[in-house]
């Protein structure tokens, strides 16, 4: 009887696997299509009607086809040290921080998803008591932080983000324009 057993699970085990092994092993025909983009991204700064800083980064940027972000990530600045005591110093980042990642959509338009940090050190009125905390004489770092997505189309430029900042009036303008890089 053990024999029988042992004749009727060989042929079924093997029918099983016969069955299952070739899904498992089927390759994936869905590669992912990826299009290479440039991403121009401008910080402008003005004081009332005048232009006083205009940043240009410009980052490459793969698209994914299905969605699958390929992340671009930008760190650009400084390191100010900052007493935390008599005796120590911690050092704080500054300067503009970028990361972008884009979508293929049909038609030709792409989703970027972009979010910019910028900190400095404000320095615009030292020497007037303001830029330095007067109390502990450590510098004041200025920030702005923006995370939003766009949807645009090859060679089209749009202003992402229009902020004033609260304390000195200035107001930060991201500009952002797409290219489609031709292969």
């Amino acid at each position: 009887m053990r024999n029988v057993q042992k004749f009727w699970l060989g042929p079924t085990a093997l029918l099983l696997f016969a069955t299952v092994a070739p899904a498992q092993q089927k390759p994936s025909t869905q590669a992912s299509k990826i299009i290479p983009l440039k991403v121009e991204t401008v910080l402008s700064e003005y004081a009332g009607t005048k232009e006083i800083s205009r940043l240009p980064y410009t980052l490459a940027v793969n698209a994914t086809s299905p969605a699958r972000p390929d992340w671009t990530h930008l760190r650009l600045g400084d390191r100010v040290p900052i007493a935390t005591s008599t005796t120590q110093v911690q050092y704080q980042d500054v300067g503009t921080n970028i990361d972008c990642a884009a979508d293929a959509l049909p038609q030709g338009t792409f989703r970027l998803e972009l979010t910019v940090v910028r900190s400095s050190v404000d320095i615009s009125h030292q020497g007037k008591g303001v830029g330095v905390d007067v109390a502990s004489g450590q510098p004041i770092i200025r920030q702005f932080r923006v995370s939003n997505a766009l949807i645009l189309r090859d060679g089209q430029t749009d202003t992402s983000t229009i902020a004033t900042d609260p304390v000195s009036g200035h107001v930060l303008r991201v500009t952002v324009t797409l290219y489609v890089v031709k292969q």
